[in-house]
């Protein structure tokens, strides 16, 4: 999880070090361990989702699924921020366009796609998340 000569990733591998250990926590029963780790990754990630590398913002959505996971109250998370149609034509012009000048978003569906495929010769079900966390 820490590759290495990239900035940042003792920050992410300890993240994820503790997001793996709330979530052995939580599997044990242990809820107040498990949400106080939350508690500490919650300060640590908290503008992650518009700065941080891939896997820090992978880190935060995981972390947030675990909190609400564990909410003794049953909060849900904020509703998704509704893209306005101009968001929409922007974001599809952008995706097009770097898809014409560079192999690696087609390669990448053909990998993801290969993989589903796989998978769902030898699996009963198959369950896919897809995060939209921009990892190009």
């Amino acid at each position: 999880l820490k590759p290495k000569g990239e900035a940042g990733n003792d920050e992410a591998g300890a993240a994820v070090d503790h997001l793996a250990e709330a979530a052995r926590l939580a599997e044990a029963s242990d809820a107040f361990d498990a949400r106080e780790i939350l508690a500490q990754l919650n300060y640590r990630l908290s503008t992650v989702p518009t700065t941080g590398t891939p896997l820090l913002r992978s880190a935060f959505y995981f972390k947030e699924a675990l909190r609400v996971a564990l909410s003794p109250t049953g909060e849900a998370l904020a509703p998704p921020v509704v893209s306005t149609s101009y968001d929409v034509v922007l974001k599809l012009g952008a995706y097009k366009a770097f898809s014409e000048v560079s192999p690696v978003l087609q390669f990448a569906h053909l990998t993801c796609v290969q993989a589903v495929l796989d998978e769902l010769r030898a699996a009963g079900c198959i369950h896919v998340l897809d995060l939209d966390i921009g990892m190009c």
